[in-house]
């Protein structure tokens, strides 16, 4: 996330500081012996154009998928941001740390289960007049939309993207 897109209020962590998310999501690796493979799930939503909502409304909408993200099959650590691009419309980037703080698991995002969290962040969504997310057919399209989510997975040596 460029520092010259967000705004401080419009900040989030579930079950992690939004001013030491990195330190902590870290801390939470070591204590569980799981500093190696991919590091982290990075989520950026985007409305369609056409869906009329309120900048108050669409950080409570990104505080409730936050939390969907941190509780989903178990208790992971999600920052959020929503991103002010000059010309652009608003969009939300959220980071999770791919291991359970309760039991060092690692997050386990099959098909079904990516299937499932775009389900409930749907519901989250429909809730503030932001459309549903739909299926997109082209695979390998990271920026994310209401027509499509997917994932950019970091690990501890670089970036590799894969639509799931």
């Amino acid at each position: 996330m460029r520092a010259s897109a967000v705004r401080f209020p419009y900040f989030y962590g579930a079950g992690v500081s939004v001013f030491d998310a990195y330190r902590e999501m870290i801390i939470a690796k070591v204590v569980w012996h799981q500093l190696w493979g991919k590091g982290y799930f990075f989520y950026v939503l985007c409305p369609e154009r056409d869906d009329i909502y309120s900048l108050e409304d669409f950080y409570m909408a990104g505080i409730q998928i936050a939390e969907h993200i941190a509780h989903f099959c178990g208790r992971f650590q999600v920052v959020m941001a929503i991103h002010f691009n000059v010309g652009k419309q608003l969009h939300i980037h959220f980071i999770a740390n791919n291991i359970d703080m309760d039991n060092g698991h690692r997050m386990d995002l099959s098909k079904k289960r990516m299937s499932e969290l775009k389900f409930g962040i749907s519901a989250i969504l429909v809730q503030y007049h932001i459309s549903a997310i739909r299926q997109r057919e082209c695979w390998n399209d990271n920026i994310l939309t209401t027509t499509s989510i997917g994932t950019i997975m970091m690990d501890c040596t670089g970036l590799r993207s894969k639509e799931l």
